[in-house]
């Protein structure tokens, strides 16, 4: 390797193998390329701030297939992870609220928006401390729950609901 000063090459070390030492410079060492992941049009997203640590959901739930809809009630169990937790949020895209309070405990104001709910808790928690969140809902969902029931071209088709991921 007579054209480059900074390897040297040592041929064949066995089962066809070849090793080049670089000598000392790291700094002049080609740079990797590295394939990019990233598909078109995509944007960065980064994950929301997390004021409590949720520690479990209970969810009661009846579903009307006549109208195929779902009405339930959602307890969410936190923890909190600030020194002072004053409102959680929620993912509640196309949802009716019918009333939010804490487990066996007081009402709670809430807002809503296009596609969150916004609480504001009774107090202020501190880390560490734990609460439950019931959440009381209906709605008519268009994507994720699916509900099969007989029709008149197969009215053997038995009566069930099933769920999917959905992308929102």
């Amino acid at each position: 390797m007579t054209h480059c000063k900074r390897a040297q090459a040592i041929e064949d070390i066995g089962h066809n193998y070849s090793l080049l030492l670089f000598n000392g410079e790291s700094s002049l060492l080609p740079t990797p390329k590295s394939r990019s992941f990233e598909l078109p049009g995509d944007r960065l997203q980064y994950a929301p701030d997390r004021p409590a640590d949720m520690k479990h959901v209970k969810l009661v739930i009846t579903l009307d297939f006549d109208q195929e809809t779902i009405a339930g009630t959602a307890y969410t169990t936190f923890s909190a992870l600030y020194e002072e937790v004053r409102t959680v949020s929620f993912d509640a895209i196309e949802l009716q609220i019918e009333k939010v309070s804490l487990e066996n405990g007081p009402e709670l104001v809430y807002t809503t928006t296009g596609k969150k709910l916004i609480v504001t808790l009774d107090r202020i928690y501190h880390h560490g401390e734990v609460f439950t969140i019931a959440v009381q809902y209906n709605a008519k969902p268009r994507s994720g729950l699916h509900f099969i029931k007989p029709i008149p071209e197969d009215p053997t088709r038995p009566i069930q609901a099933w769920t999917s991921r959905c992308s929102q």
